[in-house]
């Protein structure tokens, strides 16, 4: 039978990924305008913890991804949602992932979170999915409102930056879009950094 998310406060759940380090616990987030939380839940869609995340504020978080900073694991939040495709410039944040066996309560805090502001070299994209690589560098693809599924590269030294950084251009991707429902919200890299899967409305 489906699961579903049994807080009435994640009503709006716009990504969901695995932790590697915490078995069983999944990490969801709330889409634009809502609080910037960070939920961690079990499989039956049961909320264990609530984070809110220190230093972040949730324009139009529409990704979550889980890869190095340093040598520690963080979350990576991408409050990359643009559906009128208008924003200057998005916002990548990483917090050090909490610990849900830290017996916080719910609306505990996460660590301070890093933030990484940066642009397309093109102009303004709708971006619903982000990864991280084992190098820990950042790619986004569009949903493809406009101009097809573009793939975009910020490599993992961009962190350093306190500036607007301008993202690589890697090229089109051969995803078609169109109005049915091929169009990306989200995509997941295997832990072994050799394959990614890549969701629209209807297909992987």
């Amino acid at each position: 039978p489906p699961v579903f998310f049994q807080d009435s406060a994640l009503f709006e759940s716009s990504a969901v990924v695995f932790s590697r380090t915490q078995p069983g616990v999944l990490w969801t987030l709330n889409d634009s305008g809502n609080d910037p939380l960070l939920f961690a839940v079990d499989s039956l869609g049961r909320t264990l913890a609530t984070f809110r995340v220190r230093g972040a504020v949730n324009q139009d978080w529409e990704s979550l991804a889980t890869g190095r900073c340093g040598k520690a694991r963080c979350l990576y939040i991408g409050d990359t949602g643009d559906n009128q495709e208008r924003r200057a410039g998005v916002v990548i944040y990483r917090v050090a992932e909490p610990a849900v066996s830290s017996g916080l309560a719910p609306d505990g805090e996460s660590g301070p979170a890093q933030r990484l502001g940066a642009r397309y070299p093109d102009g303004a994209h709708d971006v619903e999915a982000m990864l991280v690589t084992r190098a820990g560098n950042l790619l986004l693809i569009t949903k493809g409102r406009s101009g097809g599924i573009l793939l975009f590269r910020v490599p993992a030294s961009s962190w350093a930056d306190t500036g607007l950084v301008t993202a690589e251009a890697l090229g089109m991707l051969p995803i078609t879009p169109d109005l049915a429902g091929r169009q990306v919200t989200d995509a997941a890299l295997a832990p072994d950094n050799r394959a990614v899967a890549i969701r629209t409305y209807r297909e992987i």
